[in-house]
């Protein structure tokens, strides 16, 4: 299985990005239009036209020869400059930073962007300060500072749609979409994709419509649903085909080669993960490089190549660390905090330039009235207490930037640890994830159901999980295992609780060969009991579970619980069977758990559950969802697919948590007779 994080980072760059709109869209090179360019170029002797004419090539060129791109933008700016037009210069300056962008280049393309919105914002040119203020969104997008991404989105938004610029509204739409899926808010996402997708067609826009279709893929991928997301993905990469859009074809290329290792074709795979690295490496494209060594690294890992996984994961570090380093990041701290000091300084010269000039003549009238002699002595008095002023402003000075410096260094130190915290744990889940069953095994065994599995933070208390019986292939005895479990906690002390619960079910049912829920559970008590009492200190973690064998030909359920609950819908309306209330672990008073056995008649659905959904905090009122709202709402969208009812359950979900933080980890499980 592709497990969500890595897919995730995989998808973050094919994700479309729609930038410098306001003269030029994301194609692939026109040759007929290069030559007619370059012979203006050759012809004219208009400055003016000279800088527009070098940025056209410069767009022009920015996926099929970046090289040539880059020396274009810069002969355009030497231009710009040489005429002193600030419409030349600024044009330029955006030029440049959006090439820069694209070939990977983030805190250089920053800079260049500052330059031109200062420019812009001299001159009250509203359209370039809208792109401007998207294409630094872009940019903090790319460095996941998703705050000051959407802030600046909005200001982009806020001016196109008073404008009614339809292209500028669309690009606006799709990167708050992307920053929305970034932060797994997938309804949202999927919301302002929506939204942006007729205007894209009314345009007749295929490059966008290929982004916005390559978006929607995306969602779907997150929300494990990997052939529809394939369907997407393979429309976008059609169009961007078509166009020669390379960038767009690279992006493309790799994640339908994820989805194939997701879906377990690993032939397919390798053939267009390979594809992206080749095309990406033509041109330039460092952050999609990074995510062809990611996907190979994975691809390998699942097919037991342990040698090749490791060398590619040791490439994808590589350049992992050139793309996102520490002194990046400060760079852009500081140019922007230098662009709003700068602007800051001018607004407060300009208010005060009146009142300075009144002084002034205040002053000179002043100094004709003093007499030598008592002119004299203010001189002296001033001095010195001139030099005194300057004397403490000097020491305080020094002091601030002993205590600045000292700060900065502990800055580091903290960043740094940080930076080591979180690659640890990201690892870490990486190995919890390898305990949860395959997709395409849940498809296989049970294909008219569903897994919401949705994690508080990086790593889990939650898990689910999923057997066979040895003797499957027996049409008389054609068991499947399932469960939703919840350990002790979240987070990092909860999803080491969940390998060990984890590990306990699989040696019940694989070793012991135990197939009945209520021993199973016995068993793996006494299995988690055991673990646990090997430490000194006393250890009363352990989980708390809903587990069932289902025969996938009988429809016969077998199901025990500890403190959670089985619930069965059917036309006559919900029937919960109720869990024995004692957990997976030290309990006052231990009993045996109990089997209970259920016929699920056809068009029946059940559904295993931890109590994270029902205890999340949200609505007008901040108050739990609570398990009445729950059954309301599975009761409500009984009817629908089973992939219908996960999506339904995400969007509400998030609906409903809304500003909140989500408070628990979150596991629902559904399967229809």
């Amino acid at each position: 299985m592709i497990n969500r994080l890595r897919i995730k980072l995989l998808v973050i760059f094919c994700l479309f990005v729609s930038m410098y709109l306001t003269t030029n869209s994301l194609i692939a090179q026109d040759p007929i239009k290069v030559d007619s360019l370059l012979k203006v170029l050759k012809t004219t002797s208009d400055g003016f036209t000279k800088n527009k004419v070098l940025n056209e090539l410069a767009w022009e060129n920015k996926y099929s020869d970046p090289l040539q791109s880059l020396k274009y933008a810069k002969q355009a700016l030497a231009v710009g400059e040489k005429i002193n037009n600030k419409v030349a210069i600024a044009a330029s300056l955006s030029k440049l930073g959006a090439i820069y962008y694209l070939q990977g280049e983030y805190s250089v393309a920053l800079t260049h962007h500052f330059k031109s919105m200062k420019i812009l914002e001299e001159i009250n040119d509203l359209n370039g300060m809208a792109s401007s203020f998207n294409n630094i969104g872009i940019i903090y997008e790319a460095q996941k500072n998703y705050s000051e991404a959407m802030a600046y989105h909005s200001k982009s938004l806020t001016i196109r749609e008073k404008q009614g610029d339809k292209n500028g509204i669309a690009a606006c739409l799709i990167n708050i979409g992307n920053i929305n899926y970034f932060q797994s808010n997938y309804a949202l996402a999927t919301e302002y994709y929506l939204k942006a997708l007729p205007i894209a067609e009314q345009m007749a826009d295929q490059d966008k419509v290929a982004g916005i279709l390559s978006n929607i893929g995306s969602t779907y991928l997150d929300r494990k649903m990997f052939r529809e997301s394939l369907e997407y993905h393979k429309k976008a990469l059609k169009i961007r085909e078509q166009s020669q859009d390379k960038f767009g074809m690279a992006s493309s290329l790799v994640n339908i080669g994820s989805l194939y290792t997701g879906l377990g074709d690993y032939k397919n795979a390798f053939i267009y993960i390979q594809k992206s690295l080749d095309l990406s490496n033509e041109i330039g494209a460092k952050d999609i490089v990074l995510e062809s060594y990611q996907a190979y690294s994975d691809a390998y890992s699942l097919t037991d190549n342990c040698t090749k996984a490791f060398d590619y994961y040791k490439l994808y570090s590589q350049v992992k660390d050139s793309l996102f380093n520490i002194e990046s990041s400060n760079q852009i701290a500081e140019m922007q905090t230098q662009y709003e000091t700068e602007k800051k300084e001018k607004e407060i010269a300009l208010l005060t330039n009146d009142k300075k000039l009144q002084l002034a003549e205040i002053k000179k009238q002043t100094v004709i009235s003093w007499s030598v002699a008592g002119g004299g002595l203010l001189v002296m008095l001033l001095a010195i207490v001139a030099i005194k002023g300057y004397a403490q402003k000097k020491r305080a000075n020094s002091l601030l930037n002993l205590h600045n410096i000292e700060i900065s260094e502990k800055k580091k130190i903290i960043e740094g640890k940080n930076k080591d915290i979180t690659d640890s744990i990201n690892y870490a889940k990486r190995i919890q994830e390898a305990i949860l069953p395959p997709d395409n095994l849940v498809k296989q065994l049970l294909p008219d159901s569903f897994i919401f599995y949705k994690p508080k933070d990086i790593v889990s208390g939650d898990f689910y999980w999923m057997e066979r019986d040895k003797s499957f292939n027996f049409p008389s005895n054609q068991l499947v295992f399932l469960a939703a479990a919840d350990c002790t906690g979240h987070g990092v002390p909860g999803a080491m609780v969940s390998v060990v619960c984890s590990n306990a079910l699989n040696r019940t049912v694989k070793e012991f060969g135990i197939t009945e829920p209520g021993k199973i559970l016995d068993k793996v008590r006494e299995l988690v009991i055991e673990t646990f009492e090997k430490s000194e200190s006393e250890v009363r973690d352990g989980m708390d579970i809903s587990l069932c064998s289902f025969n996938v030909v009988t429809n016969e359920l077998k199901w025990a619980g500890a403190n959670n609950a089985l619930w069965i819908l059917s036309k006559e309306g919900l029937n919960e069977i109720k869990p024995d209330k004692q957990p997976i672990g030290k309990y006052s008073e231990h009993k045996s758990f109990t089997t209970h056995t259920i016929q699920i008649n056809k068009g029946e659905t059940f559904y295993l559950f931890t109590d994270g959904y029902a205890d999340q905090f949200g609505g007008e009122k901040g108050k739990k969802f609570k398990y009445a709202q729950f059954k309301e709402l599975l009761i409500a969208i009984q009817e629908k697919e089973m992939h219908e009812q996960a999506e339904i359950l995400d969007s509400k979900f998030e609906q409903w948590k809304g500003k909140h933080e989500q408070v628990d980890d979150v596991c629902v499980i559904g399967v229809r007779g």
